[in-house]
C-alpha cells in the first residue's frame, strides 16, 4: 500500500481513500474490540453508515419487491429490533463491507439513520465474504435477543438500558438468568415499572436463584397478575392506582408460599390444569391470583394436596 502526495492511499474502491477515512474505521474497530469483552468475543458496534459499503460482485441488486421491503422497514425503523449487520472490515478501502444486511442498510439511508449496529468480521477476503453471503440461506445464524440485549446496551438503547437498570437493581448480572428475555424485554418497552415490580416478587421470593424463575411463565403469570389484580386493567379498561390491599396479600401469604416451593412445583400444578406452553402462564397466573383473592384454608389445603408447600405461619393466620 503506498501513500501519494494529497494524503490519500490506492485502493481497491473506484475512488482514493484518505488517510483520515482509514483512520476513523480503525477508531471503530478498537471500539468494537472493547466492546468485545461484554458481548462474548463478538465485535459488535455502531457503524456510521457512510463507512459502509455494498460490492456487488456478490451482493445481490435490490429490486422489485425487495424495494418494497426496505421502504416499509424505513418507515417504521426500529433500531432494537433490526439487530446487527454482518460487514467485513477492509483496512485498504477504509471501509465495512456488508455481508448479512443489505436491505435494513438500505432501509437505514432510507430513514436518514446516521449509523447502524455492526457485528465486525476481521481478516476475510474478498472470497470469504462472497462465500459467507452464499450460504446465508443455507446456515442462517440469527442473532439471539440475549445478544441483542447486550449490544444494545453498549448502544445505549433506552429499553435495553432500562432492563439492564432493573437486573442489576435485583442483582442479576447475566441476561442468560433469565431464561425469557424476549418476554422481559417486551414488558419493559411496554411499561418498565410493571417489569420492576414482576422482578422485586421473583428476588423477594428467592426464584432468582432458582431454576425457572425467569422462566417465560413466571414472568408472564406475574406481570398478567400486575396489570389485573395490582392495577386493575384489562383491556379496554383504565389502569387504575396499585391496590395496597392486594399488595399486602401478596406481601403475607403470596409471596411466603412462593418461598416455599421452586417454581417447577407451580408449573407442574398449572399442568394439571393444561399441558400447553401458551396457556401454563395463563394457569400460574390463576394459581397465584386464587391465592391472593381467595386465600382460605380450605383452598390452601387444597394447594397442600397438590404438593405445594404451605407454610405453618399462612395456615394459621386464615
Amino acid at each position: 500500500m503506498t501513500t501519494n502526495m494529497n494524503n490519500t492511499v490506492k485502493s481497491s474502491r473506484k475512488q482514493p481513500v484518505s488517510i483520515e477515512q482509514i483512520t476513523a474505521c480503525e477508531a471503530i474497530v478498537s471500539q468494537a474490540k472493547k466492546n468485545a469483552k461484554l458481548l462474548n468475543g463478538q465485535l459488535i458496534v455502531s457503524i456510521p453508515v457512510k463507512y459502509l459499503a455494498v460490492d456487488h460482485e456478490y451482493q445481490r441488486e435490490i429490486a422489485g419487491s425487495r424495494w418494497s421491503k426496505v421502504l416499509d422497514i424505513a418507515s417504521r425503523y426500529n433500531s432494537a429490533k433490526a439487530g446487527v449487520i454482518l460487514v467485513s472490515y477492509r483496512k485498504s478501502d477504509g471501509a465495512f463491507y456488508i455481508i448479512d444486511g443489505q436491505g435494513r442498510y438500505e432501509a437505514a439511508m432510507k430513514a436518514s439513520l446516521s449509523a447502524v449496529n455492526c457485528q465486525i468480521l476481521m481478516n476475510c477476503t474478498q472470497r470469504n465474504e462472497a462465500e459467507l453471503f452464499m450460504s446465508q440461506d443455507e446456515n442462517v445464524t440469527k442473532v439471539s435477543t440475549h445478544a441483542k440485549v447486550k449490544a444494545g446496551i453498549v448502544a445505549q438503547h433506552d429499553d435495553c438500558m432500562k432492563l439492564n437498570e432493573i437486573m442489576n437493581k435485583y442483582g442479576v448480572l447475566n441476561s442468560r438468568q433469565i431464561t425469557s428475555i424476549g418476554s422481559a424485554l417486551s414488558i419493559v418497552e411496554e411499561d418498565p415499572e410493571a417489569l420492576d415490580w414482576v422482578f422485586s416478587i421473583i428476588y423477594r421470593a428467592g426464584w432468582n436463584e432458582m431454576k425457572n424463575g425467569f422462566s417465560q411463565f413466571v414472568i408472564k403469570a406475574l406481570y398478567t397478575m400486575y396489570e389485573r389484580e395490582v392495577l386493575g386493567y384489562y383491556p379496554g379498561c383504565t389502569k387504575q392506582e396499585p391496590n395496597e390491599e392486594i399488595g399486602r396479600k401478596i406481601q403475607t401469604v403470596l409471596i411466603p408460599i412462593m418461598r416455599e416451593n421452586s417454581p417447577t412445583v407451580f408449573s407442574s400444578v398449572a399442568s394439571l390444569y393444561c399441558n400447553s406452553a401458551k396457556t401454563k402462564y395463563l394457569n400460574v397466573y390463576t394459581i397465584f391470583s386464587s391465592i391472593v383473592a381467595n386465600g382460605n384454608r380450605e383452598f390452601l389445603l387444597k394447594l397442600h394436596n397438590m404438593q405445594v408447600k404451605i407454610p405453618e405461619k399462612v395456615l394459621a393466620a386464615k
